[in-house]
């Protein structure tokens, strides 16, 4: 499920869009239309800071999570099963303290065609309207030693929707969901 995504909405618009700070890097995103495994995408967190004052912050992660504890070439996983979350080993931590949203503006799904091959699908809100995904951060040290990689994963349900249609696991959305989501073949 949710093996790539599409982004159109641009750094300011995103900025806007969440009441949200960012660094330099989140805030310049300009819109990709094929958000692939272990590729930068923007997610939105939320945190403290020092005054105890809730801030929300724009910030460029890798898609696929990595925990600080896993090993260089163990897994990243880029979706997590909403049912296990809160169990799972690998997602844990990040369910109880890396919560964040991952936006996205349509997402891609390939349904078996009858000449063998795959055929894509593009899910996404009928008026193009931004989405959102429920996801989880994790964040470890970067080699230089002094700065942070942040990864995530995208969080997905059973399809009780249009997604449905062409999947049978759709993302997670924290807010209010879209009750009718466009499905269309893709090209």
């Amino acid at each position: 499920m949710c093996g790539r995504f599409t982004l159109t909405f641009d750094g300011s618009g995103l900025l806007h869009a969440y009441v949200a700070t960012s660094d330099d890097r989140a805030g310049e995103w300009h819109p990709i239309y094929s958000i692939a495994p272990r590729t930068k995408a923007p997610v939105v967190r939320e945190f403290l800071d020092d005054d105890g004052v809730v801030q929300r912050r724009l910030e460029l992660a890798r898609w696929g999570l990595h925990p600080s504890w896993a090993k260089d070439k163990g897994p990243r996983p880029i979706n997590a099963r909403m049912e296990t979350i809160a169990t799972n080993g690998m997602f844990r931590g990040p369910f109880s303290s890396g919560r964040a949203v991952v936006p996205m503006t349509s997402y891609y799904e390939w349904v078996e065609a009858e000449d063998g091959g795959k055929d894509p699908y593009v899910i996404h809100h009928p008026d193009g309207k931004l989405l959102h995904a429920a996801g989880l951060t994790a964040a470890r040290k970067a080699e230089d030693g002094e700065s942070w990689d942040i990864t995530f994963t995208i969080i997905t349900r059973e399809a009780r929707d249009a997604g449905g249609e062409v999947h049978d696991r759709v993302p997670v959305a924290p807010f209010p969901s879209v009750p009718d989501w466009a499905v269309q073949p893709s090209g």
